[in-house]
């Protein structure tokens, strides 16, 4: 996907995004013996399969990020006039509902702002309570 030089480039992960979904759309889409050849892909299509991911038990949240990664790719598929119109064009992105987050009480927030020094770039830490002992365990290194 070349880019204007004025926008970023999207990171090495979130390409890997795009991809992942528009195989899985693709694959959906051979499957039900649907067109593959984006100019026979629409909105129906799409929608169909993101119906069918819902059905199978996929989150909201995952839905909406299959979606928000098929936009770029036919946005730039019709930038570089390998379609006319996107087929996405008209859609609107899945309804993900909020999420309830855990806040922390007693002993462990009082503890947190003192961790916090030590935890740098893991912040904010989730909290179990295994086996009657709280641990923190940051979120994004599994570290305990």
């Amino acid at each position: 996907m070349a880019r204007s030089p004025r926008t970023t480039p999207p990171s090495p992960a979130r390409i890997a995004v795009y991809g992942t979904s528009v195989e899985r759309l693709e694959r959906y889409l051979r499957a039900q013996g649907m067109p593959t050849r984006l100019a026979g892909i629409r909105r129906e299509h799409i929608e169909a399969w993101l119906v069918d991911l819902a059905r199978e038990g996929k989150a909201a949240a995952t839905l909406s990020v299959y979606y928000r990664s098929l936009q770029p790719f036919f946005a730039w598929a019709q930038s570089e006039g390998e379609i006319g119109a996107s087929p996405m064009e008209r859609m609107r992105p899945p309804l993900v509902p909020e999420q309830p987050v855990a806040v922390l009480t007693g002993r462990i927030a009082a503890a947190a702002p003192r961790f916090r020094g030590y935890a740098g770039s893991y912040w904010p830490p989730r909290v179990s309570d295994e086996g009657g002992t709280h641990r923190l365990r940051h979120l994004s290194s599994g570290a305990q």
